[in-house]
């Protein structure tokens, strides 16, 4: 009889692990999504799975680097989260990452500050302000990690075509360093190049053409 008690409370704290909001495979998403750090710590110590997936396919890694939250990323990173797991669009934390241009809540911020610039005669202002709001740290830690820089969504975007769509500068030179191939194509033909000319980001054309990208 206590064998069989025991054996239903380890059953009922299972379930309780891998099913309820505030722990378990929601709440390592969730958690992962607004920077929760100490409660990530909490399930990683209770041994939940941290590659479980959300209903579109999405991991806490990727989560946590689609919200930019860097010290999650890290932390994820070093207990072992897949950094080449895909949603169900093949999305990755590092395409994520690197086509994050700025943070929501700067937005903001951001239309302002390149107004006032503007006014001032700088140019490329909105690239140098997105530049400064870059999630290049998040991006980084996913390169340190092995994470492929060629992978491909479904829709054949790369990191870096996706990084040059949004005039994310930086991510476009970490990716580079990283040898992402430069002149990849996705589904339709287009490249990082064409995206980053067809938005006006020079910065980005710029880095792209001085590594070889012709096309």
């Amino acid at each position: 009889m206590a064998n069989i008690s025991q054996f239903s409370l380890y059953v009922t704290l299972l379930l309780m692990l891998l099913w309820t909001p505030t722990t378990g495979r929601a709440g390592l998403i969730s958690d992962a999504a607004s920077g929760n750090l100490p409660a990530l710590k909490a399930l990683a110590a209770a041994h939940a799975n941290v590659n479980v997936r959300a209903s579109d396919g999405s991991t806490a890694l990727i989560k946590a680097a689609d919200n930019n939250r860097t010290d999650c990323v890290i932390f994820l990173i070093a207990v072992h989260a897949n950094v080449n797991a895909a949603a169900r669009d093949g999305t990755t934390a590092l395409m994520e990452a690197a086509a994050l241009d700025c943070q929501a809540e700067t937005k903001a911020d951001l239309a302002k500050n390149e107004k006032s610039y503007e006014k001032q005669g700088v140019s490329d202002a909105g690239e140098k302000l997105e530049a400064a709001y870059s999630n290049l740290p998040v991006v980084k830690s996913l390169i340190a990690a092995r994470a492929d820089v060629n992978a491909k969504e479904d829709m054949g975007d790369t990191a870096l075509i996706m990084a040059c769509g949004n005039g994310s500068v930086n991510a476009v030179r970490a990716l580079i360093a990283a040898h992402a191939d430069v002149n990849a194509k996705d589904n339709f033909g287009g490249t990082a190049l064409q995206a980053a000319a067809h938005n006006g980001y020079k910065d980005c054309v710029k880095a792209l053409k001085a590594a070889g990208a012709t096309q």
